[in-house]
């Protein structure tokens, strides 16, 4: 079975080549998104730890708004399997530091990836915990890259109300160490279009290239409202 993995080392990936090979998208102009977005990260580190301020633990990567700028960041970065293999995520900081990455996060450009901030602090977010033993780590990695490109590429009808995505490291904190996945959205005052949302994020997490679908992991959703 193939899945949609940018894990190089790992046997069961798409060629995703061909299949862009037999489309027709110019691809020598940038093809715009809909939205600017940051690529974030939150490191730990001896130092770091003696600060109780969220802000020294996470920082902006990178921008992009173009599909072509993402794909040359994405190819950059760790996928969950990675994390899952290594049981942790580091990156050689401008320091000289190898530093321990306990998230990473894409929001939307002029909002940070925190619950107090404006366009995050009277919604919420649906959490998924994950234990590596309930999944391929193949198929985690579909998970995270089907979400990641249908909430950039705005392909949910409510699209406008996601303000970001985080892959958080939670491997070692317990005894049964998990990855979560958490999208993050903005104030939303009718029940009926947060049920509709969460149910479309689902159908585009667990569909598969090859037009099957596969069970989501479970998921609770959780209000920044009440923090």
């Amino acid at each position: 079975m193939k899945y949609l993995t940018f894990n190089r080392s790992n046997r069961d990936a798409i060629d995703l080549n061909q299949k862009l090979e037999a489309t027709k998208i110019d691809l020598s102009n940038p093809l715009l998104l809909q939205y600017n977005w940051v690529i974030w990260e939150q490191v730990s580190d001896n130092k770091i730890k003696q600060s109780n301020n969220y802000k020294d633990y996470t920082r902006p990567l990178a921008k992009f708004n173009s599909v072509q700028k993402f794909w040359q960041l994405w190819n950059r970065l760790p996928q969950p399997s990675d994390l899952l293999a290594q049981r942790s995520m580091t990156r050689l900081s401008e320091d000289g530091i190898f530093r321990i990455v306990d998230a990473l996060m894409i929001f939307r450009d002029n909002i940070q990836p925190m619950w107090e901030d404006p366009a995050n602090s009277g919604g919420g977010h649906f959490e998924y915990k994950i234990q590596p033993k309930d999944f391929p780590y193949s198929q985690i990695d579909e998970f995270w890259n089907n979400l990641v490109l249908a909430i950039i590429g705005c392909s949910l009808k409510h699209y406008d109300l996601i303000t970001g995505i985080r892959l958080v490291d939670k491997l070692s904190t317990t005894r049964y160490g998990y990855i979560r996945i958490e999208i993050w959205y903005t104030t939303i005052t009718d029940e009926s279009v947060r049920s509709h949302l969460k149910k479309d994020l689902e159908e585009h997490m667990c569909n598969r290239i090859d037009g099957s679908h596969v069970f989501p992991p479970r998921v609770k959703n959780l209000s920044h409202a009440h923090k």
